[in-house]
């Protein structure tokens, strides 16, 4: 379908997926060769379940060696010009998830080396 880009497996040499409730980034995972995880409540907006799709993503990789999970609600908040609203996203449910994906990984600790990469 798209010749120029090499399949993530056989550029990285690992399995992946992605969690995203944003069609854009789906379609963008889909592309790269990434298993597209849907997640009920992952809505993509302000209103998506972190929780839901922390818990998806820990779970992915019990099988799959990178997980792409992108979380559009700050980005929203921001073009609707509500600063306020962009540092509650980040800050509070950002950590509700942090704290969630730490209780669910404790299981999986001694077993992955982890690497969780922020971008605001």
């Amino acid at each position: 379908m798209f010749p120029e880009i090499e399949p993530f497996e056989e550029k990285w040499d690992m399995t992946g997926a992605c969690v995203a409730g944003v069609s854009l980034i789906k379609g963008i995972g889909r592309i790269c060769g990434l298993d597209i995880i849907e997640v009920p409540g992952a809505t993509g907006g302000l209103d998506t379940d972190m929780i839901a799709k922390a818990k998806a993503a820990i779970h992915q990789l019990e099988s799959k060696d990178f997980v792409l999970m992108n979380i559009k609600a700050a980005d929203i908040a921001s073009h609707d010009g509500d600063p306020a609203k962009k540092v509650e996203v980040i800050e509070t449910p950002g950590r509700k998830w942090l704290d969630s994906c730490a209780r669910i990984s404790q299981r999986m600790l001694w077993w992955h080396s982890w690497r969780i990469i922020a971008h605001r």
